[in-house]
């Protein structure tokens, strides 16, 4: 990677002397050089139909009920009291308004949380609460990697998995994960739904059967997680990457360039997400020192204190970044994470460009509208 960054610097001295503006055809170069440092299109543009996206569900469906299965999985997802859309706020692109998360289906907080899905009272979750922004991107998913059957976990032993039983279903993370939510968060109210006749009606209709239980709606939600209305394909830099070449401001432009190149950040933030399932080592230990990361799941001491790596669009809307939610700013959070892993120092220019790079050049405002819920009558388009 780093000799096609080396190239681009003499390719476009503008970037490496930090003159503007960019002209067409040096934007140009850079776009190409990016296309080729991911791979090709496929594996860095976002799908923008939902004919495009791979949803790798566990009840698979005919196509012609997709659409009919994505907004099942939407109502479900904002359905009841205590729903998904309290934590994952549409209006914060899908982050939490407050940290660490609140919820239901344990006792004790933070770190002394253990799992009890009868449990009455709030409690305080572990780590802070994810936008469900590209679900579809990992195998595996929450800080340790921990739910999910493939991906990381193919190769883990039926002790280390059981840690969720769900895994045994062999589905992905996000579907995996909404399943729990749905048990022990306690998010689905099954008589309710079961009273709700367009509800009702569709899970007879998408999946064949006239009883709704948590694993449907665990894969309705996950359908919908996955869909376009989650995936911020109108980013400036998605829009970039498609041939609209003043879509990103030139300082975006050179953000991208060092993201690809010095900053080493594409390491592990790649592919049309810019997220993985490699894991990284912790900015802090703080708040949370009893949250040991992926070796609290494998009980690999290797794995001490790493966690697994997030995507990165919309985080303009995130007030709290990183895992635990310890940083509150792009900058702080940016230069912490350099200096943990050990990267190289940026001049005071670089960061600049970076920043503003994942803060901007990476936010589709447009998404919020995709997100947000209109009530359950959108189903009724399909009787």
């Amino acid at each position: 990677m780093q000799h096609l960054y080396l190239l681009l610097l003499l390719l476009i001295p503008s970037i490496l002397l930090g003159q503007t503006p960019i002209g067409v055809q040096e934007k140009e170069e850079i776009r190409q050089f990016i296309l080729q440092i991911q791979g090709g299109a496929e594996n860095a543009i976002l799908p923008s139909s939902n004919d495009q996206v791979v949803f790798n569900g566990n009840y698979p469906v005919d196509n012609d009920k997709l659409l009919h299965k994505i907004d099942l999985g939407k109502v479900l997802f904002y359905d009841g009291e205590t729903n998904c859309g309290l934590c994952h706020n549409p209006d914060f692109s899908g982050f939490p308004h407050i940290n660490p998360a609140i919820g239901f289906g344990g006792i004790g907080n933070g770190p002394e949380r253990v799992k009890d899905s009868l449990a009455t009272e709030f409690d305080i979750q572990p780590v802070a609460t994810k936008s469900q922004l590209n679900s579809g991107y990992n195998k595996i998913v929450l800080h340790d990697g921990s739910m999910g059957y493939g991906g990381r976990n193919a190769d883990l032993p039926d002790s280390i998995l059981a840690k969720h039983e769900v895994n045994f279903l062999q589905g992905d993370g996000t579907n995996t994960q909404s399943i729990v939510g749905v048990k022990v968060h306690r998010t689905f109210d099954i008589d309710a739904c079961r009273n709700n006749p367009l509800i009702n009606k569709s899970c007879e209709e998408v999946y064949g059967v006239p009883i709704i239980d948590e694993f449907i709606v665990g894969d309705a939600i996950a359908t919908w997680e996955k869909s376009t209305d989650n995936i911020p394909y109108n980013a400036p830099y998605q829009r970039f990457l498609k041939g609209d070449l003043n879509a990103m401001t030139n300082l975006q432009i050179k953000g991208a360039t060092i993201f690809f190149g010095k900053a080493q950040c594409n390491s592990c933030h790649y592919g049309p997400a810019l997220t993985s399932d490699t894991f990284a080592q912790k900015t802090t230990k703080k708040p949370y020192e009893g949250v040991p990361g992926r070796s609290g799941f494998t009980k690999n001491p290797e794995d001490l204190w790493e966690v697994r790596t997030l995507q990165l669009y919309n985080l303009k809307d995130a007030k709290f970044l990183f895992w635990e939610g310890e940083y509150t700013t792009f900058s702080g959070g940016i230069k912490a994470h350099q200096k943990t892993l050990n990267l190289p120092n940026l001049t005071g220019s670089e960061h600049k460009a970076l920043v503003d790079f994942v803060k901007n050049g990476l936010y589709d405002e447009s998404i919020k509208d995709r997100m947000r819920f209109a009530g359950d009558h959108i189903l009724e388009k399909y009787f």
